[in-house]
């Protein structure tokens, strides 16, 4: 009788197994990693905002996060997916440099904060310990070609400063508006970039008063600018700019250094 009730029981744990192992296979299926590029949707469902092929064994995928959102890249051979932490609205696929480095373009928005960079690169590098780490690079723009930031703090430009290759336009707050100036962070003005001809290079600063002119003088030490003009349009300043013969690229950045007054800085080559 032992015999017998020791048998059922071991049969009825035979039994618990199978079960148990048969939902266990289906979970593991219903999850399963995605093997390719088409399995990318059905694995993330509602989660996937966009996917991007990166190769035949990766892709970029951009995903609803808890409160921004998350960029990852999917690696279909190893089964593994690897943190981008990139605070933007939008990152897009540029190029893979090599098997351990690919290449991403970011717009330079901030969902933490309205603070808007101008865009730039990201060179996500694979290291020892098989994650990325992520270095920032410079996005240098074709002559012709124009861009813009879409937020910014209204001010005054306060000097001009033409060097060999760059131009530097500093701005200061206006006067009342100190205190929200230097408010949380600094920041130049709303800024439109764009061409009129191959060489007529345009900055518009929206919200923006003007305190200074270039002088005549300061022409002569660049090497890429023929002509310089600062006008007062209303409540904004434009910045028309003739470019010298063989200029082809032009880099653009905001600059804040400690305490000092926020500017732009735009560099030729």
């Amino acid at each position: 009788m032992n015999v017998k009730k020791i048998l059922n029981f071991l049969v009825l744990q035979w039994a618990i197994c199978i079960v148990i192992s048969s939902c266990q296979t289906e979970t593991i299926n219903n999850a399963r990693f995605p093997r390719n590029y088409e399995e990318i949707e059905a694995y993330y469902e509602d989660r996937l905002i966009s996917s991007t092929p990166i190769d035949d064994n990766q892709a970029l995928v951009k995903l609803t996060g808890e409160s921004i959102n998350e960029f990852w890249i999917v690696n279909f051979q190893e089964e593994k997916i690897y943190s981008l932490p990139i605070n933007a609205e939008d990152v897009i696929f540029e190029k893979k440099v090599n098997n351990n480095e690919l290449l991403f373009y970011v717009d330079g928005t901030n969902p933490n904060n309205v603070y808007q960079k101008f865009p730039y690169l990201m060179r996500a590098i694979k290291g020892d310990k098989e994650e990325y780490y992520l270095v920032e690079n410079d996005l240098w723009h074709q002559i012709g070609s124009g861009i813009e930031t879409t937020t910014g703090k209204g001010g005054i430009i306060s000097d001009c400063i033409i060097s060999f290759d760059s131009l530097q336009l500093i701005f200061k707050a206006k006067e009342g508006d100190e205190a929200s100036f230097y408010a949380a962070y600094l920041d130049i003005p709303i800024t439109h970039i764009y061409f009129g001809g191959p060489k007529e290079m345009c900055i518009v600063f929206k919200d923006t008063l003007l305190s200074v002119a270039p002088e005549a003088d300061d022409i002569q030490h660049s090497q890429y600018i023929e002509q310089i003009n600062l006008i007062q349009e209303k409540n904004d300043v434009i910045v028309e700019i003739r470019l010298k013969d063989g200029v082809k690229q032009y880099f653009v950045e905001k600059r804040n250094i400690d305490k000092d007054p926020p500017y732009l800085v735009i560099e030729f080559k």
